[in-house]
Formats: structure tokens, sequence, C-alpha cells
């Protein structure tokens, strides 16, 4: 398993004192994904999930089929979505609900093979960056 430990990223609004009980409720509402997108680089590409409150996460490199596996707690998203990625490290992304109770959706990032990764937040989205040697469909892995 190649991946870098991320222990899950966990991010949460701070707790003031003067919170109230109705803030308080409406902070344990469930979020909602609003969306997903996949762009890349000569050295990575990258997975934003977006998100209309901040998010925690936690996420696992897999093997058999090669993939990294995000979930998202307390976060909902409406309708399984596969997004075909066509690059030649990486296949293909797909979001689902996982689990109803408790909720968690699932982001899958299809790999052809294990490639380093990290897992960072950046306001109310998440992003995977997933490092490869190519990242172009057809391309040579640079020269070493």
């Amino acid at each position: 398993m190649i991946g870098i430990p991320t222990g899950g990223v966990q991010v949460s609004p701070a707790d003031d004192e003067g919170t109230t009980a109705h803030q308080a409720a409406k902070a344990k509402k469930p979020g909602l994904v609003r969306n997903v997108t996949v762009s890349n680089d000569k050295d990575a590409v990258e997975v934003r999930i977006e998100g209309n409150k901040p998010m925690r996460a936690s996420a696992a490199a897999l093997s058999n089929p090669e993939r990294i596996i995000i979930d998202l707690p307390d976060m909902r998203w409406m309708h399984p979505r596969h997004i075909p990625v066509k690059l030649s490290e990486v296949q293909a992304v797909d979001v689902s609900l996982y689990l109803v109770n408790p909720l968690v959706t699932r982001v899958v990032v299809n790999l052809a093979h294990a490639h380093p990764y990290n897992l960072r937040a950046d306001g109310n989205s998440l992003i995977v960056r997933i490092e490869t040697e190519e990242t172009n469909a057809g391309g040579s892995p640079p020269a070493r």
C-alpha cells in the first residue's frame, strides 16, 4: 500500500463559548457534498471535493484493484456519480452515499497503479493530490 498516512483530516467550526443553541444545532446538521472535480498537471492529479461546510475525512489506499478511498462522515451526496478521468494513471472517480446511519459519503479514486497521495483541507473543500510520473494518457514516464 502506497500512500501518505493521513490519519484523517478534520476540519470543524471553532467552538466558541458564545455559540447559541440554534447555531450548535445547525453545526450538527449533516452537510452536503456539492461537487467533485478532477484536474491534472504534469506532476499530479487533484480531486477536489466541495461541500457546503468544512468536512472531516478519513482516507486509505487499497489494493486489488488499486484505489484511494475517502470517507466523509456527516456529509450527504444525492446521486451516485461516475466521473471517467481517462488518464493513464487515474482511471475514474466514483462518488456515492456509502452509509445512511451513520451518514457517510464515499469517494473512490480508481488508479492504474499505486501512487503516493495527500489529503488537505481548503475551506469547505478537501483536495486529494495524487502524485504521478505521468498524467497524459499514452505518454511516457520522464527519463531518469
